[in-house]
């Protein structure tokens, strides 16, 4: 059910995949499985959180983080934290900072690159939409050096649209290359952009097409789609506040 779950929404059939978590909730309680159980409603946040239903993934994201909490589990920990300060920021919380740092710290003393780059990439982005790029770059680009050392690119995409944005007004065509190749790895791993950070790159999207005009724009799109993946990493490490 859980594996099915995580199938269903990488496909973004969130229907079936509410549904198949609320299946593996209900086992899971009553084997009295507090990992299992813990996982459930972490899957079950992050299905309203990508529907926009704050409140609730953040109901279902704490519930799940006690839970963990009471295991020990430093990995568990670091992880649920990383998902409630993505929901929290998304309220406008300020406590999504403090739950990504304390992640960060737990996943730096477990020396678990994978989740340190992806807690980076969130810290990209909170730093961002608080106007602080220098940050918001540093963070960024830490996390794609990660990413390229273990071989695991799955927060790369986030990063990569995190360094557009911020190149759009210095550099469109820089911009654009990074949406493409974002774009690109998206589609090879199989991981849509949560429909939460939809409006943001649409309206990116919308203002680089009349910056650059179509010829323009379709020009730096198909040369970031065609670039291979060492590029990719090296253009995004020319991003500069």
């Amino acid at each position: 059910l859980h594996v099915s779950g995580n199938l269903a929404r990488a496909q973004g059939d969130y229907t079936a995949a509410e549904r198949l978590y609320q299946d593996c909730l209900t086992l899971r309680r009553r084997l009295d499985d507090t990992h299992g159980i813990a996982g459930a409603l972490h899957n079950l946040g992050i299905i309203a959180y990508e529907r926009g239903e704050y409140e609730g993934a953040a109901a279902l994201l704490t519930e799940a983080l006690a839970g963990i909490r009471r295991t020990g589990d430093s990995y568990g920990i670091a992880f649920h934290l990383a998902t409630l300060g993505d929901i929290s920021r998304a309220r406008g919380d300020p406590a999504a900072r403090e739950c990504y740092q304390e992640s960060l710290t737990l996943f730096r003393q477990i020396e678990h690159r994978w989740g340190i780059a992806l807690v980076l990439a969130s810290l990209g982005d909170a730093e961002r939409e608080q106007g602080r790029y220098g940050l918001a770059t540093a963070y960024y680009q830490e996390s794609l050096a990660l990413n390229q050392q273990v071989g695991d690119y799955r927060a790369a995409a986030q990063s990569l649209e995190g360094l557009a944005l911020l190149a759009r007004e210095a550099d469109s065509t820089l911009a654009v290359r990074l949406f493409s190749a974002a774009a690109a790895l998206r589609d090879r791993l199989n991981a849509p952009r949560p429909p939460i950070a939809q409006p943001a790159y649409d309206q990116a999207i919308t203002l680089l097409r009349q910056r650059l005009g179509a010829d323009g724009f379709a020009s730096a799109w198909a040369t970031g789609q065609a670039m291979a993946l060492d590029d990719i990493l090296d253009l995004a490490g020319g991003v500069s506040a």
